[in-house]
């Protein structure tokens, strides 16, 4: 989490590759993509948020897809929802308490 933020307070084009996000409309929603790619992470992935205009008590369903570094296929199926709930913590955690400890726990 360190090395990811560390690479975005540089905003190195060579490092972090964030595009603006792309957005398709249908008629009964939005969906939106926003891929990403920090080379000192080691990692490519997008997020995909799909937003219903006519059923808008489902909320926003999201997913974020992490891709292999060496084939490009998909690795990994992540709930977005619950992955930005950590990374808010662990973000207000590490401006809050920094500290040089390599390991984080997070019990949620």
């Amino acid at each position: 989490m360190r090395r990811v933020f560390a690479a975005l307070v540089l905003k190195d084009s060579e490092v972090v590759n964030c595009p603006p996000r792309a957005s398709l409309r249908t008629p009964h929603h939005v969906a939106l993509f926003m891929p990403s790619r920090i080379a000192t992470a080691g990692g490519t992935g997008m997020k995909v948020v799909s937003s219903s205009q006519s059923v808008p008590e489902v909320g926003l369903p999201a997913t974020t897809l992490v891709l292999n570094e060496l084939t490009g296929a998909v690795e990994a199926v992540i709930n977005a929802r619950q992955l930005t709930a950590v990374r808010n913590a662990s973000g207000m955690t590490l401006y809050t308490y920094p500290c040089s400890a390599a390991v984080m726990t997070v019990f949620s």
